[in-house]
């Protein structure tokens, strides 16, 4: 009888044992929503259609007009946005909000942007949060040598032109080439050289009279790249003209130079190098020129 109780008391002690520790391991799972997105509800009142993937070149313009259409009668506004654009891309909307049915239009400025395929989005999102996002593409291709050129043409001015090394009265000016087929744009009237502190006395270029009987001005010839807004002035020689009393002072010079058409600013600057054997001893000009570019 004593060695049953015995066992029955070891029975029940072994018992509380497995209980305690079926407790003290017991796992508790608590959710975390600190992550957790909230899902985003489409709205099927209002639609836009006929957005279409567009072809531009990197100095232009695009006007896209689109109709935010109501599918079914609410009182809710909509409002439009645009997501990230290309480099050197500035794009605006006309309406930004409404209650549809009502127009709109995206306009988009593309200074020198870089050639490329690049996906465009139009970002719904109404008073109630609920979001619908537009997706198209613009190709931005490399305009022809004609179209850069012209681009060029029409924004440089000549009426903030200046030189860091004192020239002072002279400006320069540009032409496209006289050859249509040729890409290359020219200046003319360039300052190569200062003869002296005060910048009176200066090399121009120049050129011999051409059959008419007037200055040639397709003299420093160079490029305009629009796709990255680069100006290049390859190494070249051209004639440097002085006059003093009267009397012409004629010098070959070589010249090269780089600069940049600034997008932000809207203004230009070049640097170009000059020189010349001046009677057996090296002379050499350093010049930066800039002004405005409006595009």
């Amino acid at each position: 009888m004593r060695n049953t109780i015995i066992t029955v008391a070891a029975l029940l002690l072994i018992f509380a044992i497995s209980c305690q520790k079926k407790d003290s391991t017991k796992v508790v799972y608590i959710a975390d929503t600190t992550n957790t997105d909230t899902p985003k509800v489409t709205d099927d009142s209002y639609y836009i259609p006929g957005l279409a993937d567009k072809t531009v070149n990197s100095f232009s313009q695009l006007d896209i007009d689109f109709t935010v259409t109501q599918n079914t009668i609410t009182d809710t506004r909509v409002y439009l946005s645009l997501g990230d654009l290309p480099t050197n891309t500035y794009g605006n909307i006309s309406v930004k909000s409404g209650y549809p049915t009502y127009n709109s239009s995206l306009h988009f400025d593309f200074q020198f942007t870089p050639p490329g395929n690049y996906p465009i989005k139009l970002v719904t999102k109404t008073e109630n949060n609920t979001q619908k996002d537009y997706h198209f593409n613009i190709e931005v291709t490399k305009p022809d040598d004609q179209e850069c050129n012209n681009a060029f043409l029409n924004g440089y001015k000549t009426s903030n032109f200046n030189y860091s090394d004192s020239a002072y009265g002279s400006v320069a000016n540009i032409t496209p080439s006289p050859l249509s087929y040729e890409k290359h744009l020219y200046f003319y009237n360039l300052v190569l050289y200062t003869l002296s502190s005060a910048g009176v006395d200066y090399y121009l270029s120049y050129s011999a009279l051409n059959s008419t009987n007037s200055a040639r001005t397709d003299q420093i010839k160079f490029d305009f790249d629009c796709s990255s807004g680069n100006i290049t002035i390859p190494l070249q020689q051209v004639i440097g003209q002085y006059m003093t009393l009267g009397t012409s002072i004629q010098d070959t010079f070589n010249i090269s130079g780089y600069g940049a058409v600034d997008v932000k600013t809207q203004s230009y600057n070049i640097t170009y190098r000059t020189n010349f054997d001046d009677k057996g001893t090296m002379r050499y000009g350093k010049f930066t020129m800039s002004g405005d570019f409006k595009l």
